[in-house]
């Protein structure tokens, strides 16, 4: 899993992206609180992980969180913030 998230990442810097949105329920995607076993864990699924530590500055959001309107509002001001920098 390490080498495809590595693999995946390396093909998503390549995109120039602004944003991700990343799959709330996947051990493999979460940003906090891994399901693992049944049980909540705190910490990032192996692909979210990844992520995060090679594009830092890239608004990365869980899709359920974005059912909070200010957690999207922030999301996309973040993800705009990025477009109009670049």
């Amino acid at each position: 899993m390490q080498r495809w998230a590595r693999r995946r990442v390396a093909e998503l810097r390549a995109l120039d992206l602004h944003g991700y949105v990343l799959k709330s329920r996947p051990p493999s995607c979460g940003l906090d609180d891994v399901p693992v076993n049944g049980a909540r864990h705190p910490s990032r699924g192996t692909f979210a992980a990844v992520l995060v530590e090679a594009l830092p500055g890239l608004a990365i959001e869980d899709e359920a969180r974005l059912a909070d309107p200010a957690v999207r509002a922030r999301f996309l001001a973040r993800a705009r913030a990025a477009a109009r920098g670049r």
